[in-house]
C-alpha cells in the first residue's frame, strides 16, 4: 500500500499571512502482478540468492553457554548460506537490544553470538521472518 500526498499551491495574500494549505492523501493498493518479482525479495537474502521459498537446508541450532558468573552468551549455528548473516545479526541486535557478532567457532563453525540468554526470542525471530521452519530449529541449553 502506497500513500502519496498532493498539496495545493498556496499563494501568500497581500496581508502577509500564509494561506491554509490543503492536503489530499491518496492511497494506492498494489497487487503482486503490478510489481512482479518485488514481493519475492527476502530482506535477509544475500545478493546472490534468488530463492522464492523458505530455505530448507538442515537444522539451525540455538545454544546458550555460561560465561563468568551469571553471564550467558547465545550462539546460533547453521544459518543457511543463502542469507546474509551480517544483516541477520544487525537486525537481531536491534530487536533484542544486545550486542553480538559473527565469528568462527572452533566447534560449531560460523556462528552468530549474542550477549545474554535470548533462545526463545531468536526462535520467534527466525519464524517471524521466514528464515526457518519450526521443525528445523533446535534449542539447546540448561
Amino acid at each position: 500500500m502506497i500513500t502519496s500526498c498532493l498539496q495545493s499551491k498556496a499563494q501568500t495574500p497581500k496581508s502577509g499571512r500564509p494561506r491554509l494549505v490543503l492536503r489530499k492523501y491518496i492511497t494506492y493498493r498494489l497487487n503482486k502482478s503490478d510489481v512482479g518479482e518485488a514481493f519475492l525479495w527476502h530482506p535477509f537474502a544475500s545478493e546472490t540468492a534468488h530463492e522464492e521459498k523458505i530455505i530448507d537446508t538442515g537444522l539451525i541450532h540455538i545454544r546458550v553457554i555460561q560465561r563468568q558468573g551469571r553471564k550467558k552468551t547465545t550462539l546460533i549455528q547453521g544459518v543457511p548460506s543463502e542469507f546474509d548473516i551480517k544483516k541477520i545479526t544487525k537486525s537481531l541486535k536491534k530487536e533484542l537490544a544486545c550486542n553480538g557478532s559473527v565469528s568462527e567457532h572452533k566447534e560449531y563453525g560460523e556462528v552468530i553470538s549474542l550477549q545474554g540468554d535470548h533462545r526463545q526470542d531468536i526462535y520467534q525471530f527466525l519464524i517471524k521472518y521466514n528464515l526457518a521452519r519450526k521443525e528445523n530449529i533446535k534449542i539447546h541449553g540448561f
